[in-house]
């Protein structure tokens, strides 16, 4: 099992492909950058499968087994 973070104004879809951060550290420096979580935007940890690995912080992408709402 493979655990992210992503930070979206929608719940994760379970059983779909999603984009992830590493870490939640690296998540909420790119949220920062951002300019913070704006409108219905929240910080999710998801966790699930491994589809690949693009390297990089934000390189992870995983099929969604469960999620919960960090923030």
């Amino acid at each position: 099992m493979t655990k992210g973070y992503r930070f979206d104004n929608l719940n994760p879809s379970v059983g779909s492909e999603h984009h992830a951060f590493r870490t939640l550290t690296d998540c909420e420096k790119f949220v920062r950058l951002q300019g913070g979580l704006k409108g219905g935007m929240r910080i999710y940890e998801i966790e699930g499968s491994l589809v690949r690995d693009e390297g990089g912080p934000d390189g992870l992408v995983i099929i969604v087994n469960r999620y919960r709402k960090i923030q």
